[in-house]
């Protein structure tokens, strides 16, 4: 026989990592699940129709609606009845049965959504600053407090799930983004859902700013990605999502999920260029400083950064980042579609959806269906909102931990 490897002692195979054994109770909890995911998802489903759709047998689809009603998170509709057959009770989801706060902390603005669970936000509101400070906390927690002072006893009592959106390293793009002193270094994902824990008295828990942005716009109502896109998102910094196959990919051990904004997207003076160098908006703003100091009117202030001369020559050069990063995205993970959000207004974003599908019409390189590149549905509060969603589908609906 041919000689195998001796592996040391005690030493498990890679392919032993990770696997777990599965008790009674955890299979339970993920059949329950997947009957609320169907019934959330397919509004007035009846018994019969579930236990086809999930493979479960009726006795114990309804066992398991009897519990989700008892919980609050499902209702009857009016039994159907003239039809073939026993007459049949159809479910639907209550989605005011919870709430969720939503967070992102950007580096130039906060967004706050107060969300439930039909994909509406009930009240948004946005902080704007120069930079982030310690204040922030305050501030959110007044936000909230606003919110909540529109809810009854009820309402508030159903505020189970709170998501705060935040780069992986805050402290570092602060520094990047050559941020002045006294502005909070220290900052990370784990501290800033701490303090907002403390500052609102809400559970909150910490997700990467693109990852929610993307769950946003996969678990929003009217999605039409079909579960399988990348997502970017572009602000001061450019974070990034892909969902694969309906589940946000968290990018291997890691689980910081995908950096595309860190990918080299071409040279400058003989230096290589990130994405984030070239299509982000510290890059816009760095241009239109730079044609300041050249002679020209004063830097644009927000309300005329998106309208200046800068940014129609930065429209242009990030669409030819973009077609690059996208197309060599594509290739790996067998993606074919994109999606761009972010704080630009949406007809700049339209127009650079436009000529990123150009760009790539020349550099495509393979004689399969070219990737779409579109414009997100859920606006410039895509990573709150994501971030109130994320922990809503990691306790009632995720069926596997969110680990």
């Amino acid at each position: 026989m041919p000689h195998r490897p001796e592996f040391p002692p005690k030493t498990a195979h890679p392919l032993a990592e990770g696997i777990r054994g599965l008790h009674h109770s955890s299979i339970s909890t993920a059949n329950q699940r997947a009957v609320l995911m169907i019934v959330a998802t397919t509004p007035g489903v009846t018994n019969a129709e579930i236990s086809r759709l999930c493979g479960l047998g009726a006795q114990t689809v309804s066992r398991f609606l009897a519990d989700l009603e008892n919980d609050g998170l499902i209702r009857r509709g009016e039994v159907k009845r003239g039809q073939p057959g026993l007459p049949a009770t159809p479910y639907y989801l209550v989605y005011d049965s919870v709430r969720s706060l939503g967070v992102s902390i950007g580096w130039r603005h906060c967004d706050i959504v107060l969300m439930d669970m039909s994909g509406s936000a009930s009240a948004i509101e946005t902080i704007h600053y120069d930079h982030p400070a310690e204040t922030v906390f305050s501030d959110i927690a007044d936000r909230w407090r606003k919110m909540a002072g529109t809810l009854d006893d009820a309402a508030r009592g159903l505020m189970k799930f709170a998501g705060v959106a935040v780069p992986d390293d805050f402290a570092g793009d602060l520094r990047m983004l050559g941020a002045p002193e006294g502005v909070p270094q220290g900052w990370n994902m784990h501290e800033i859902a701490r303090r907002l824990s403390e500052a609102t008295g809400l559970p909150f828990r910490g997700y990467n700013p693109g990852r929610a942005a993307a769950w946003a716009e996969h678990a929003g109502p009217g999605s039409p990605w079909k579960g399988d896109f990348l997502y970017l998102h572009i602000d001061e910094v450019i974070s990034s999502g892909v969902i694969v196959g309906g589940t946000a990919w968290r990018g291997g051990s890691g689980g910081a999920g995908p950096q595309l904004g860190r990918t080299l997207a071409g040279w400058r003076d003989g230096e290589p260029t990130r994405l984030q160098d070239i299509a982000s908006l510290a890059a816009l703003r760095k241009r239109d400083r730079d044609e300041h100091v050249r002679g020209s009117e004063e830097p644009a202030g927000t309300d005329r950064l998106f309208s200046s001369p800068a940014a129609e020559a930065w429209l242009e050069e990030a669409a030819a980042a973009l077609a690059w990063a996208f197309s060599n995205t594509a290739m790996v993970i067998g993606m074919r579609h994109a999606v761009l959000g972010g704080p630009v207004p949406r007809p700049l974003l339209t127009r650079l959806c436009a000529a990123v599908r150009e760009r790539m019409r020349v550099i495509w390189p393979c004689d399969c269906e070219l990737l779409a590149v579109d414009v997100g549905l859920a606006g410039p509060a895509a990573p709150a909102i994501g971030a109130s969603y994320l922990p809503v589908y990691e306790d009632l609906f995720a069926r596997e931990p969110s680990g």
